[in-house]
């Protein structure tokens, strides 16, 4: 591209790649709205662009777009303008994803600390995305790190001058996420890739200019094609409000909690593992075993209104369609996506009257429980078939190598 004048090629690229951007600035769907709360900011700066299928539509849509274009404009020579204002665009576009999750991560609230259910889960029975949120969620100061990474990279996209280094530095991140995300099977695969085309499209702008002076180290020049505005300090001056807002609603959902557990509590006397020492149904005592899907080897409460139990009963593995808070289908869905082996239950509990409900969407079991000593629960209630429980827990303080070798310098793990 010279200063002047486009060649027909590449007025033809670049009517096809605004038609295609443009068209994918539109969301998946109408229901995201501002709000002052972690979720709706976030909703905002995360929001995806069509699915899969509609992204292949735009593409020819897109084609036949800019060959109606240039048939209609033939005699325009010149696009910096709109070059211009569709780079502007794009930088706050791809600004707006990376304070979204640049936030979450710094906050490490994305991947959390694995539950006690996930430590007495197999590993065999997690699906490659789940191992890969949990070996994030064990070190936090890797994902502050990311999270850092992220927010830098959305300050140095406010700045005209500063683009370039900002989309090096996206270039090479978006890079790994998607390659992360191909490699572990998530569900932003299709994200990563569409942030990835916009963080490469920003980069081809300069991209002659920088072979030419690192690579040839000869004289380079870029080409400035700024329209006279009033006011442009605006639209950078309501980003970085919006920047503070973003900042301050994951910082709450920080000291909250994080978003993928309930933020109701377990009573604290029922915290814990506990194996299955006795199971009886309808009057007959099941005994052990490995193979019968009607008794229960293990229950865990955790701290917060979950229970989860391993039966031999074989358990669909629901697949993570995306995880982000927005479109999680309840504060417990994070636990049970992407691993088998265990049912997880949503937890009421009447510590008056002593019962407790363990709700499932096929599932419910409602218990009276007591508590002969501390080590122990005697559960007894019904099923959803109204068959007749009496089951007794023992609790079992485990101790995991996760917490017991600890991680820094004074307590390494030692092999």
């Amino acid at each position: 591209m010279t200063a002047n004048k486009w060649t027909p090629v590449q007025q033809a690229l670049f009517r096809f790649c605004f038609i295609f951007f443009i068209l994918s600035l539109f969301p998946s769907t109408y229901r995201y709205s501002f709000s002052m709360d972690f979720t709706g900011i976030l909703m905002l700066a995360t929001y995806r662009p069509p699915s899969l299928p509609v992204l292949l539509y735009m593409l020819p849509v897109s084609a036949v777009g800019a060959t109606i274009w240039m048939v209609r404009d033939n005699n325009r020579h010149n696009m910096d303008m709109l070059y211009y204002w569709l780079r502007v665009i794009l930088r706050y576009r791809l600004a707006l994803a990376f304070v979204g999750y640049g936030f979450v991560y710094f906050f490490h609230i994305h991947s959390p600390y694995p539950s006690i259910s996930h430590m007495n889960t197999h590993y065999g029975e997690f699906t490659r995305w789940k191992i890969f949120s949990m070996t994030l969620g064990v070190a936090p100061g890797y994902s502050c790190f990311l999270g850092i990474v992220q927010l830098t990279i959305a300050l140095l996209l406010l700045f005209r001058k500063l683009t370039l280094p900002a989309v090096i530095i996206a270039v090479i991140f978006l890079g790994n996420v998607f390659l992360s995300n191909w490699a572990y099977e998530g569900a932003d695969v299709l994200y990563s890739a569409y942030l990835l085309s916009i963080a490469s499209f920003l980069l081809i702008y300069d991209l002659t200019e920088f072979h030419t002076l690192f690579a040839l180290q000869r004289p380079a020049a870029l080409r400035p094609a700024i329209p006279s505005l009033k006011w442009k300090w605006a639209p950078r001056s309501i980003f970085l409000l919006f920047f503070l807002a973003c900042g301050y609603a994951s910082y709450s959902s920080y000291r909250q909690g994080t978003y993928q557990f309930p933020h109701t509590s377990t009573p604290t006397g029922l915290v814990g593992f506990y194996d299955v020492s006795s199971f009886t149904i309808n009057g007959r005592e099941l005994p052990y075993s490995l193979t019968d899907t009607m008794r229960w080897e293990n229950v865990v409460f955790e701290k917060w209104a979950t229970v989860s139990i391993r039966s031999p009963q074989q358990i669909s593995i629901p697949t993570p369609v995306y995880t982000v808070p927005d479109l999680l289908e309840s504060p417990s869905s994070y636990e049970q996506t992407g691993n088998n082996g265990r049912c997880y239950y949503s937890l009421q509990a009447d510590t008056i009257q002593h019962t407790l409900a363990l709700l499932q969407q096929n599932n419910m079991y409602i218990f009276h429980y007591h508590q002969p000593d501390s080590n122990r629960i005697v559960l007894s209630g019904i099923n959803q078939q109204h068959d007749s429980l009496l089951i007794v827990l023992r609790k079992i303080n485990k101790r995991y190598l996760l917490e017991e070798a600890g991680t820094g310098k004074n307590n390494p793990a030692k092999l």
